[in-house]
């Protein structure tokens, strides 16, 4: 592709390139670079890619983009860019020739049920016949194949990739599981939903957003990425809802909850360690009995989000419903393990002091025995929640095992000390 057609309508502060020039490939990472390939420097979390300009030339750049001038040798384009990260987005939708533009995809995000509302999506979709790929913290479905997901959403180049190669495959839908840092950090430049979801929102990832108000911002920027005729869903009982900027006059808002000012609302819930059974009643009279296998009253809102979307593609309620009855299941999310003895083991991702007081009050109406929780905090995450959570684990267990969650740069035994904090 020419030069001059990957960056069109991008915003340059410098350019030193013929614009004519062939671009074989598009890397932002230098070990990625091949012949003629134009590489895109970004700043990360550890590594600055401004560092790696000079081994990307040796590796076959032509041309450079980055957010500071650096000099090259003569025969080396170079564009200079307020923000690396929008123009990468920005490349890599027009380098795989837009395809979302053909894509029916549907973005959730939220601070819990992200993922299990992904699946119920798909699974409702598939019972009406049609293909769906999805894009989540798990693993990802491109093309109908299963490979490894080492990010919740991609990075913008590998996310363009995916969304052609479902193009390419025939795919119909695409579901996304949507994080905070994606939309903070752009990787969603370049793509157009139809729909977009926001399960919930509660303090996470404050080692990255600072402050609540750049958090709740994050996720309601999911709106933006929304087409003109799109629909918008939120949860109407989750307290956050309030302070959301719904302005968008352009695009259908649809809220759910347990009460019936929402447009669809859950009534009748009947709850057991097998699962979920319920009513959803619709603004227009259309009702709906639902039957899960999904335990836990945090997924009756997962899954009335699941429907309010699927809902909106115009799927009937039978499918819906069908759709619902088949989810399984999904891997660490309410996970129930059978151990001797008659004990049951639950495997979660509860990861927020939110997720992990809801998970622990459902487990304890549960049962009538113990509850043992085992759990840790990641490593260089928002330390702020690790009392919070050592202080919910202790008031609602009759004994915490406190164990390593991926310390990454820190020490564990710092981790278990910041936990400790809020229990003594």
């Amino acid at each position: 592709m020419i030069l001059k057609e990957l960056l069109e309508g991008l915003e340059l502060e410098y350019v030193n390139a013929n614009m004519n020039m062939e671009i074989n490939s598009i890397a932002y990472d230098s070990k990625r670079v091949g012949e003629k390939s134009l590489f895109v420097a970004i700043r990360g979390f550890h590594e600055d890619g401004h560092n790696y300009i000079s081994e990307a030339v040796k590796n076959g750049a032509v041309c450079i983009v980055a957010e500071e001038i650096r000099e090259l040798k003569k025969d080396t384009a170079f564009i200079k860019v307020r923000d690396s990260r929008r123009a990468l987005a920005h490349i890599a939708s027009v380098y795989y020739k837009k395809p979302s533009k053909g894509l029916n995809i549907i973005g959730v995000t939220g601070t819990n049920g992200k993922t299990t509302t992904c699946h119920i999506i798909k699974h409702i979709i598939e019972a009406v016949g049609r293909r769906a790929d999805m894009l989540c913290t798990l693993y990802n479905i491109v093309g109908g194949k299963k490979i490894p997901s080492s990010l919740t959403t991609p990075q913008s180049l590998e996310l363009q990739a995916y969304l052609r190669q479902s193009l390419d495959s025939g795919i119909d839908y695409v579901i996304l599981e949507v994080s905070s840092h994606a939309l903070s950090l752009h990787r969603l430049e370049g793509c157009s939903l139809r729909e977009a979801a926001i399960t919930n929102i509660t303090r996470d990832h404050m080692d990255f957003h600072k402050t609540t108000e750049a958090y709740v911002k994050a996720k309601e920027s999911i709106m933006e990425y929304v087409r003109e005729g799109g629909t918008i869903v939120i949860n109407a009982d989750d307290p956050a809802s309030k302070h959301l900027d719904l302005l968008r006059k352009d695009i259908k808002l649809i809220t759910c909850g347990i009460k019936e000012e929402a447009h669809l609302y859950a009534h009748s819930i009947e709850r057991s360690s097998g699962g979920l059974s319920f009513k959803i009643k619709m603004k227009g009279g259309t009702s709906l009995d639902i039957r899960s296998r999904l335990a836990g009253f945090h997924n009756v809102y997962n899954i009335l989000i699941a429907v309010a979307l699927t809902h909106s593609l115009g799927i009937d309620g039978d499918s819906i419903v069908r759709g619902v009855d088949n989810v399984e299941m999904v891997s660490g999310r309410f996970e129930k393990i059978s151990i001797k003895e008659g004990a049951i083991a639950i495997v979660d991702y509860a990861h927020t002091d939110d997720a992990l007081r809801r998970l622990l009050t459902e487990v304890r109406a549960m049962t009538k025995g113990r509850v043992i929780a085992v759990f840790g905090c990641g490593g260089n995450r928002d330390r702020g929640k690790r009392p919070i959570m050592g202080g919910i684990a202790v008031e609602l267990s009759d004994l915490v095992i406190l164990t390593n969650d991926n310390p990454r740069y820190e020490e564990p035994m710092d981790i278990i000390r910041d936990i400790m904090s809020g229990i003594e």
